[in-house]
């Protein structure tokens, strides 16, 4: 595996340009950025964020630089704060949101990946035509090979990127909302933002049993072989139905 090309630096002078088109870095000097960094320079100019450091990376044929940044952020106090939200992540759908006051809320995978299939096979076979690197012989790639290579990195970079941006929104929307969440890095957003609105987040152990919990009173049934956790969510016969596991998972924060 080649190794990766990335560089740190936390002091010299690094600065984000007032025209919001450049960036400024030791040893490299000022650099025209593809997208428009106004975010970021509003919060210097207003004084409410501090530069600390600066990574610079190649990822997928291109060159990114990530700034490390102290800001000043204001407590938010929560519309409901004696609210819990339960949060079930799956594959069909992404995540089923359901809290102690009722509310249900169901969040599509948007299933980035599998719509650019089609299009990264049919690079992947133009790439398999063209003649590559070969280390052990050392021969070099054809510039047709580099050309069709650099054609697929763009869609693998386009998905990544639709994923990572899939993936803050939902988890923000979450930490205003407090919630617990179980993926590895949708907990990991929701830990650190849940602190930004005064949230407070709560991870179920992985044993509990909230399917086999009544989503309305609490309830718990035997367990009941053969079946997907979908389907043993219930509710008793003298209790509203309900989606069970959500609101299983907001009653295990109380």
């Amino acid at each position: 595996m080649p190794r990766r090309l990335a560089c740190r630096f936390t002091t010299g002078a690094i600065r984000v340009g007032p025209d919001r088109r450049h960036v400024t870095l030791p040893r490299l000097g000022t650099i025209r950025t593809h997208e428009n960094t106004r975010k970021l320079q509003r919060r210097i100019g207003n004084g409410t964020a501090r530069i600390l450091s600066a990574t610079v990376r190649q990822e997928r044929g291109r060159w990114l630089v990530s700034f490390q940044v102290e800001v000043k952020r204001e407590i938010i106090r929560v519309s409901r704060p004696g609210v819990a939200v339960g949060v079930d992540l799956g594959v069909k759908v992404l995540a089923v949101m359901a809290d102690s006051a009722g509310e249900i809320r169901y969040v599509p995978n948007p299933a980035h990946y599998d719509t650019a299939l089609k299009a990264l096979r049919r690079l992947s076979r133009r790439v398999s035509r063209r003649r590559g690197p070969d280390q052990r012989t050392g021969q070099q790639p054809s510039k047709r090979w580099l050309a069709a290579d650099a054609e697929r990195n763009r869609v693998h970079h386009r998905v990544a990127n639709l994923r990572a941006d899939a993936l803050h929104k939902l988890t923000t929307g979450l930490a205003r909302k407090i919630a617990d969440a179980g993926f590895g890095e949708i907990r990991r957003q929701i830990t650190y933002k849940a602190g930004w609105d005064s949230g407070t987040v709560i991870v179920a152990n992985r044993w509990y049993p909230s399917s086999r919990a009544c989503s309305f009173c609490g309830a718990r049934s035997g367990r009941r072989p053969g079946r997907t956790s979908a389907e043993t969510a219930w509710s008793r016969p003298e209790d509203p139905r309900q989606p069970g596991q959500p609101q299983g998972r907001s009653r295990a924060g109380r």
